[in-house]
């Protein structure tokens, strides 16, 4: 059984893992997303301390994560090569990985769609997201709830190129 919920400081050793696991897939795809430690202890922790991480459980085994952050995104904005789909309030989708134990065992696709229900329940109906050209796992995933290409950022503080996608919610009737 699968369940989602916020993180805490007990989960660090396991969404460490993750991290590391994620980034040994990058490096063998070629990928080049997550490089350099990257993320690592302080963002779990800056992200646990601002109560913006969720982890994916199954089994009594932290099996995903990811970050969801509401406020404005600095990457975001002000990006001439971004077409966003509106510019109305979104939450971002950031640090999201699964453990290479539960690959192909739909914890993303459950951490997208909680996330999307986490943006209604909220009242946000845009949700936002990035990823390296070469993710091609993520961008299959966000493609799969619809989410929609609209341009390229550059990150602040890495001086990388991100694929920027955008999905806009309706609540169903």
């Amino acid at each position: 059984m699968l369940l989602i919920r916020k993180a805490t400081i007990n989960d660090l050793e396991s969404v460490l893992s993750i991290y590391s696991e994620a980034r040994e897939k990058f490096a063998v795809e070629k990928t080049f997303q997550w490089k350099n430690g990257y993320p690592n202890a302080m963002n779990f922790i800056s992200d646990l301390n601002n109560n913006v991480v969720i982890v994916a459980v199954v089994d009594n085994t932290i099996a995903g994560v990811a970050t969801i952050m509401e406020q404005i995104d600095v990457n975001y904005e002000n990006c001439d090569t971004v077409k966003w789909l509106n510019d109305e309030k979104y939450l971002s989708i950031h640090r999201i990985a699964v453990g290479k134990e539960f690959y192909k065992k739909h914890v993303g696709s459950s951490l997208v769609k909680y996330i999307l229900e986490y943006a209604l329940n909220k009242g946000i109906k845009n949700v936002k997201v990035d990823t390296h050209v070469n993710n091609h796992d993520m961008k299959k995933l966000i493609e799969k709830y619809e989410f929609k290409y609209c341009g390229v950022i550059k990150l602040l503080d890495k001086n990388e190129l991100r694929d920027a996608y955008q999905r806009v919610l309706y609540e169903e009737s």
